[in-house]
């Protein structure tokens, strides 16, 4: 945590009919008698961001907001005679003035816990993944440590009440960092385990340290199959996708060697990327890596319509995909990779300066574009594109071409610490990215709403040519940040990370981190060009 005073933000329309506090906290506390059971709170009123009144826009006949940031872009003059793409048009999302909570869980006890990844299926549950320790409290569902910290994977309804959930592990350090739901109801989860390790009924045993697993749940929570690789050093899966044939494409990290089934791959450096792809049976069909100098590191994938993979992570000194070699500017360079569906490296390129700079998720829309979001520090080039951040870390997310050409990168900046760490293809190519951020955060021309302190999520939406459109920040006086996301099929976006209480972020004793899940609407908007 890096504590910082937070400049408080003038209230604008929140949509809702009383003002709201700059100070007070977006945390709801008060349980009612309905959610106590189920760990549900009552959503918050939305953090307030400056807006333009409907009445500007009185033309439209619409009831939906623009923000300034649209609006100083020039966005709006531009607007085409027809109605461009309406945004999450039907249900809730369609009288939200601002983006709003529908639901929202976390935990309560004092072990820290992290949701690393949320998916959902057909009839609008969400799934989640993680890490805890000691003890985790979902609802009415217990689970229970083995030692260190285990993996959890839990189910959730559409309407935020904790249906299932279960554990897995041993007792050393075990963690969940992927899931998908495929069109059958199964859950596929990715991570990291050592030891020996129970997954359900099955058992695994590393090979020395941590290993790589890949399993199959029922929809019902139960495991079916597990898969793992890996070597007598640390290997990790960091990311995980499904194909159009539901196989699943995992990435990660590992050193020295290891072994995928009949593959084995083997590294000099300190790390290097994985990439590989499983049968429907769970049989490793190929594996592929870098080749790099000191460290290489995927941190999340992407795939298109064609089934072609795209990786997105951060190296260090001198890297290689298939051709494609790369050189860092500084400590740490970001890097964007393609590979074919039977993971041929394409072509990889690389963004950065001479300080740090990451790339920690990345998605494909249908029209081939690609989009990531990470950090970046001091100054840094993402092709001919230039940035100078303002103190800290500060996060961007920007375009690519299919071909890997820069197009444009937008920034939200601070003077201490601002990260994406997720984002997702909405409506029109819409995008919608997730992170933190800090005090005096500020994205295009506009403020950031006031944070508690230290660091706050937020969830944030842009058109696919780089314009803000919305912005919620969410957290309380902690660390707090949003992980994951992911467009759910109503229109709703789900949500997961962690949130400190305010008296560990103050008592100077060891940082706890609880972990959280929610489903947040986003006001219906017209936007130009683009959507």
């Amino acid at each position: 945590m890096r504590p910082a005073a937070c400049a408080a933000a003038a209230p604008c329309r929140t949509g809702t009919s009383s003002p709201v506090s700059p100070s007070t906290t977006s945390w709801s506390r008060s349980r009612t008698a309905a959610n106590s059971a189920s760990g549900g709170f009552h959503p918050a009123p939305p953090v307030p961001i400056p807006c333009l009144p409907p009445s500007h826009y009185s033309r439209l006949m619409l009831t939906s907001t623009f923000c300034r940031a649209v609006a100083a872009s020039g966005t709006a003059a531009r607007l085409r005679p027809a109605l461009i793409g309406l945004l999450l048009g039907a249900g809730p999302a369609a009288q939200a003035q601002q983006p709003a909570w529908t639901w929202r869980l976390h935990t309560a006890e004092s072990s820290p816990a992290s949701v690393q990844q949320v998916a959902q299926d057909a009839a609008g549950n969400s799934y989640v993944t993680g890490w805890f320790t000691r003890q985790l409290q979902l609802g009415s569902h217990t689970l229970q440590s083995a030692g260190g910290t285990d993996i959890f994977i839990a189910k959730i309804s559409a309407d935020g009440q904790w249906q299932w959930a279960v554990a897995a592990g041993g007792t050393s350090s075990d963690a969940g960092q992927g899931i998908a739901v495929a069109a059958d109801g199964s859950i596929t989860v990715a991570g990291s385990f050592a030891a020996t390790a129970q997954f359900g009924p099955l058992t695994a045993q590393s090979n020395g340290g941590d290993d790589v697993f890949v399993g199959v749940l029922s929809a019902s929570g139960e495991w079916r199959t597990l898969t793992t690789a890996g070597g007598p050093e640390q290997d990790q899966a960091t990311a995980l996708a499904l194909d159009a044939r539901q196989q699943a494409v995992v990435a990660g990290r590992f050193r020295g060697s290891a072994a995928f089934g009949a593959t084995t791959l083997s590294s000099q450096a300190d790390s290097e990327a994985f990439l590989a792809k499983l049968s429907p049976q769970g049989g490793w069909q190929w594996a592929r890596q870098s080749v790099g100098q000191e460290q290489t590191v995927i941190s999340s994938l992407g795939l298109d319509a064609a089934g072609s993979v795209y990786a997105a992570g951060y190296f260090a000194g001198t890297t290689r995909f298939g051709h494609a070699a790369l050189t860092t500017s500084g400590t740490h360079d970001a890097f964007v990779a393609k590979a074919s569906g039977d993971g041929r490296w394409q072509w990889a390129t690389a963004a950065g300066g001479p300080s740090t700079d990451y790339a920690q998720a990345i998605a494909v829309s249908p029209q081939g574009n690609v989009f990531v979001t990470g950090s970046f520090s001091g100054q840094a080039s993402f092709g001919s594109l230039q940035l100078s951040s303002r103190g800290g870390d500060d996060a961007y997310v920007a375009r690519l071409s299919a071909q890997g050409g820069w197009q444009w990168v937008q920034t939200l900046q601070g003077p201490a610490l601002e990260e994406g760490r997720a984002i997702c293809i909405g409506p029109g190519e819409s995008l919608y990215v997730a992170g933190r951020f800090s005090a005096a955060a500020r994205y295009g021309p506009t403020g950031a709403p006031a944070c508690q302190a230290g660091t706050d999520g937020f969830v944030a939406r842009l058109t696919s040519e780089g314009q803000w459109l919305d912005f919620l920040g969410t957290g309380g006086p902690g660390a707090d940040a949003v992980r994951s996301l992911t467009l759910g099929l109503r229109g709703q976006v789900l949500v997961g990370g962690v949130a400190e209480t305010a008296a560990e972020a103050t008592a100077g004793g060891a940082t706890r981190l609880r972990l959280f899940a929610g489903s947040i609407i986003f006001p219906v908007r017209i936007t130009a060009d683009t959507y």
